[in-house]
């Protein structure tokens, strides 16, 4: 394994409610993780699989919240100290221009060189047409 990757065990993706999340998001597409457990808990095989489900009942969907919220609660700081390393989201994002949204019409432009507002070249010279 690479020095950035980490294995873990299935028991702790699932603890931390990181299953849930995925098998939310996976329900869309009619799939999910399953995972095959012994009745200790310990996790005997995981696979994807084809599901007709779409989303959890309520208190199973609190109960996720609240676990992924724990877990992000404890992992926090070191996920922000990962990306904001400099083998993290900082310097993987070197050289890729951000865009941001033309304050006028909704256009994504290069971000202003000053503290000016964003504009796109068509807003601007309809701004200096209007001030003539």
């Amino acid at each position: 394994m690479s020095g950035n990757i980490e294995r873990k065990p299935w028991e702790a993706f699932r603890d931390s409610g990181l299953l849930w999340w995925v098998n939310r998001s996976l329900h869309l597409f009619g799939m999910c993780i399953v995972l095959e457990e012994e009745e200790d808990g310990t996790v005997t095989d995981a696979y994807p699989a084809r599901t007709s489900w779409r989303g959890f009942s309520g208190p199973d969907e609190a109960d996720g919240f609240l676990k992924v919220t724990g877990y992000l609660a404890q992992a926090g700081g070191v996920l922000l100290g990962e990306v904001s390393s400099p083998l993290g989201l900082a310097d993987a994002l070197d050289g890729i221009p951000m865009r941001v949204e033309c304050i006028e019409c909704g256009t994504m432009v290069d971000p202003p060189e000053d503290d000016s507002d964003p504009i796109c070249s068509e807003c601007q010279e309809e701004s200096d047409a209007e001030e003539k």
